[in-house]
């Protein structure tokens, strides 16, 4: 599979060896990715989602080739893509395997930290408000606010906020706690 850790609206290229293993020619053998479950976020790109081989003598090998598209609204995660290989051997007998390919969609969170404009006096302690966005696609785990002290501010607050869980396209709004030391800047920067 390549690429191996797949991004939503990515093309995939998806190379199968099949080798026979037995002492007689398979003929007919016909591979097929099962697409249509509703669950998988994948479309088959510039092809179908079966090949056929007219025959494999045995210990001979072949690569099989399928293309697919993963679909914007792909939720990153493991999916599970069923596979069926048919074939008939020497006595005309039909025989089914299935496998599973997996396909692991994947993506990188996006973070964004705002704050309402709040008008912050110099010697008061005051609250303020900074949300945090998730606007990526991936859900985000142990999630962590650190802010740095300078000297044109003192935090009353703890300077570390565990958040915990942030999901794709959730906000958490966190308050903190700080007192202003300096109003020498019209726009106060706390990292």
């Amino acid at each position: 599979i390549f690429p191996e850790v797949i991004k939503p609206t990515e093309k995939v290229t998806i190379n199968l060896m099949l080798k026979n293993n037995l002492e007689n020619t398979l003929n007919n053998i016909a591979i097929k990715m099962d697409l249509l479950n509703k669950d998988l976020p994948f479309a088959p790109l510039d092809s179908g989602t079966e090949r056929v081989i007219d025959n494999l003598r045995s210990d001979e090998e072949t690569m099989v080739t399928f293309k697919i598209l993963v679909s914007s609204e792909a939720v990153p995660k493991l999916y599970k893509i069923p596979l069926k290989i048919t074939y008939t051997n020497k006595d005309k007998a039909v025989t089914t395997q299935e496998e599973v390919l997996g396909i692991n969609v994947q993506s990188k969170p996006s973070i964004r930290v705002t704050t309402e404009e709040t008008p912050l006096i110099k010697g008061i302690t005051q609250e303020l408000n900074f949300n945090i966005i998730n606007d990526g696609l991936s859900n985000i785990k142990f999630l962590n606010l650190k802010l740095d002290e300078n000297n044109l501010y003192s935090l009353i607050s703890p300077s570390s906020i565990y958040i915990g869980n942030l999901d794709s396209d959730d906000t958490e709004t966190v308050t903190v706690k700080l007192f202003l030391n300096d109003a020498g800047n019209s726009e106060l920067r706390i990292p």
